[in-house]
């Protein structure tokens, strides 16, 4: 037999034990049944409550908080829920999130509500600290970005003039000497864009504004160019370099750009930190399934160089740290490079792990576990097997648009062996005389000029004019290439390769190759 003494004790202090406040009120809104934080937070007993109203219970302006949602529970027999700021008598002042549902008799009409009332002031106040954190934080990120997007367009655009003259005078200059010194200031000046594009691309992963562009690669061919790229290098130190020939009947699907730059990354440490002995690169390839489609891809590199503790191995895919002990001044870097690396792969789904000993070499792995995998038919041509020397443009009159002197200058310098008629504007104003003036076939466009701003230019000029308009800006992060792309048929980031800005001409404009 039920004891409902027994229950009614049970559920009576099941009520009391909550932190909610739990109440019933009758349809004359006098309190029925309370529990004992609605007594603890009304500095009264369950007797002086249970009977009475909250007019005769609580101030005006609490009663005036409660009774609206009161009436609107039992006169539309609807349960509802309200976020309430509520002082209490005992002065207590709390956020309450409160649940009212209308109490029914047998026969289903209303005789009352119950409501259970929460205090969230705790919860509110720290969501609101949390949106004011991620304000900050995302204020610091904009700042961040923004710096760093700064810093880069004003170390690319005097970088223009140094790699741009260089290549030109590289050209120019018979004398070996003189010669040798020019690749030096080229090789010193990529390595210092290098360390602009890992510290851009590390903003951007931390960001999480960084896109993977998915292209067709075929591994042959890029450790084929892996090999000659290294050579000279492997050869100055005089190390042993092997690179092992892996052949695949598919390519794999991946963001060629940044598995190279990983490769080159990771490479490039180990002949850094080898000084005698040999550094080898291994493929380890194998499909997922019978149809091919998936596969899975390991790539070791292997050096007999200096070594790493093993616990200094996790410090050095951390930002701006290197291995305790290791000399700046002897070996150089930034830090930057493996933290980058790493964090590449992981966004293509892969991983880098490493195996070392101080003194003992190094060996680094490079796995992508599930790769799609394509037709090596798919893959575009090879471009970089195009000598511009070759190419040959039928007349055209280019117009040339930068605010800076030597940026025009390095531009001409580039051109001036082709059939060219090359005309300057100093500003976007002076770009709009100047093709009122002349007719053009193409539009070389800093994006960052006074008065009239390349951009602005180029909106202009797309409104009556269907001229190929190649913008050539120092600005170098995705969301600002995105912008500049909508108004523009080309991009060439400075400092300008002469190569790539032939390729880049050749999408525009009539020409033919001598070699074919």
């Amino acid at each position: 037999m039920v004891d409902f003494k027994q229950t009614i004790g049970f559920l009576k202090a099941a009520l009391n034990a909550t932190e909610d406040l739990i109440f019933v009120k009758d349809r004359d809104f006098y309190y029925r049944a309370v529990n004992k934080p609605v007594c603890d937070n009304y500095l009264m007993t369950e007797d002086q409550i249970v009977g009475f109203r909250d007019d005769e219970l609580l101030p005006p302006e609490t009663v005036n908080i409660f009774r609206p949602i009161d009436r609107e529970v039992i006169n539309s027999g609807r349960r509802i829920k309200v976020e309430e700021w509520v002082t209490f008598p005992s002065g207590k002042r709390v956020l309450l999130e409160t649940v009212k549902s209308p109490c029914f008799d047998d026969e289903g009409s209303i005789i009352g509500l119950i409501g259970v009332a929460r205090d969230i002031s705790a919860r509110k106040k720290a969501e609101e600290e949390l949106r004011l954190a991620k304000e900050e934080a995302d204020h610091a990120s904009q700042a961040k970005s923004q710096f760093l997007s700064n810093m880069s367009h004003e170390i690319r655009t005097p970088m223009n003039a140094v790699l741009g003259f260089s290549q030109i005078l590289q050209e120019l200059e018979e004398d070996r000497s003189k010669k040798f010194y020019l690749e030096s200031i080229l090789n010193a000046g990529k390595n210092l864009l290098s360390i602009i594009n890992d510290i851009l691309d590390l903003s951007k992963v931390e960001a999480g504004q960084f896109e993977l562009q998915y292209t067709p690669v075929s591994l042959e061919r890029l450790l084929e160019e892996l090999n000659l790229f290294f050579l000279p290098k492997i050869s100055e130190k005089g190390l042993s370099f092997s690179v092992s020939n892996v052949k695949m009947d598919k390519a794999i699907l991946v963001d060629a750009v940044r598995l190279r730059q990983v490769l080159i990354n990771i490479i490039n440490n180990a002949v850094k930190f080898t000084v005698k002995g040999f550094v080898s690169v291994a493929v380890e390839f194998e499909y997922l399934n019978e149809f091919k489609s998936l596969g899975k891809v390991k790539i070791t590199i292997k050096d007999s160089g200096i070594g790493i503790d093993l616990n200094q191995q996790d410090r050095i895919f951390e930002t701006f740290l290197q291995a305790k002990g290791q000399r700046a001044s002897e070996y150089g870097g930034t830090g930057l490079g493996l933290a980058i690396s790493k964090q590449l792969m992981e966004l293509m789904g892969g991983d880098i792990t490493l195996d070392s000993e101080k003194g003992a070499g190094s060996t680094f792995y490079l796995e992508l576990p599930e790769v799609e995998m394509v037709e090596l038919d798919s893959l575009s041509g090879n471009e970089d097997g195009i000598d511009i020397k070759d190419i040959v443009f039928e007349p055209a009159t280019i117009v040339i648009a930068d605010d800076i002197n030597y940026n025009r200058d390095v531009l001409k310098g580039f051109l001036k062996e082709y059939n060219f008629k090359l005309v300057e504007a100093g500003n976007g104003k002076e770009l709009l005389k100047v093709l009122k003036e002349t007719g053009t076939d193409l539009i070389l466009l800093d994006v960052k000029m006074p008065e009239i701003t390349g951009l602005e230019a180029a909106q202009i000029i797309k409104l009556d004019r269907n001229v190929p308009i190649i913008a050539v800006t120092a600005f170098a992060m995705d969301e600002e290439q995105k912008k500049i792309s909508k108004f523009t048929d080309g991009y060439l980031r400075k400092p300008v390769v002469k190569k790539e800005l032939v390729l880049e001409l050749m999408k525009h404009l009539k020409y033919k190759n001598n070699s074919s």
